[in-house]
């Protein structure tokens, strides 16, 4: 499929699902936003070039899945995207959103279900250096953070202290994974990582694969 999304789409009242992932799509019509229904919308992997339009996606109080991974978007994200409050999976890596993260993060405070979002790969987007200023998103497990390598796996809110001090830790260039009471954590990075191991911390995955590492591996690690 290629070219545009027809107007007419937003005429389909009972639409539950529309995945037209791995096309040429060019795309998407602000009417997607009358398919009130909707609870998947899967756009990834077409040709996408536009904003996301406002007061459309925010229509959509039943949409679960949003995945718009691997287009060019670009512009700013729409705050309004907070109303779908049913939304547990947003996937918004690889495109050109631009805009500082925080600001969407705290748009998404009543997204309660969310436990899932990818922003990595957006190089325009400014990275949330401050997670412990989001409110809400208690189900968020997972954030990818804008720039290649940088990530966040863990709770916002009660533990976002804890994931920034790793992150700071080592280098600011880390994901990292607290598993509550176990303090079970599991790092990957893009740099030559200095000090870990003395953060009290168990290192249960370590992944620096296809990152061109050089030196020697910190004694610390031990």
């Amino acid at each position: 499929l290629s070219g545009k999304i027809p107007e007419e789409i937003g005429q389909l009242k009972q639409l539950v699902k529309l995945d037209l992932n791995h096309n040429f799509l060019e795309e998407f019509p602000f009417s997607i936003g009358d398919c009130e229904k909707l609870q998947e919308l899967n756009l990834q992997k077409n040709q996408l070039k536009q904003m996301i339009p406002k007061d459309s996606i925010g229509k959509l109080s039943n949409l679960r899945h949003l995945y718009f991974t691997n287009n060019y978007l670009y512009g700013e994200i729409p705050d309004d995207i907070g109303k779908c409050t049913n939304l547990e999976d947003l996937r918004f890596n690889s495109n050109f959103f631009k805009g500082d993260i925080l600001n969407t993060l705290t748009a998404l405070k009543n997204c309660t279900k969310l436990f899932r979002i990818w922003f990595n790969q957006n190089p325009d987007l400014v990275d949330a250096k401050k997670l412990d200023e989001v409110e809400g998103l208690d189900a968020l497990t997972w954030l990818n953070l804008p720039k290649n390598g940088v990530q966040a796996r863990g709770k916002l809110g009660q533990d976002a202290k804890t994931v920034l001090e790793i992150w700071e830790k080592l280098g600011g260039n880390v994901a990292t994974l607290k598993n509550g009471a176990d303090n079970d954590v599991s790092l990957w990075a893009n740099v030559v990582v200095q000090d870990i191991g003395d953060d009290g911390f168990r290192v249960t995955k370590l992944d620096w694969n296809r990152q061109n590492l050089h030196g020697e591996i910190p004694k610390s690690m031990g």
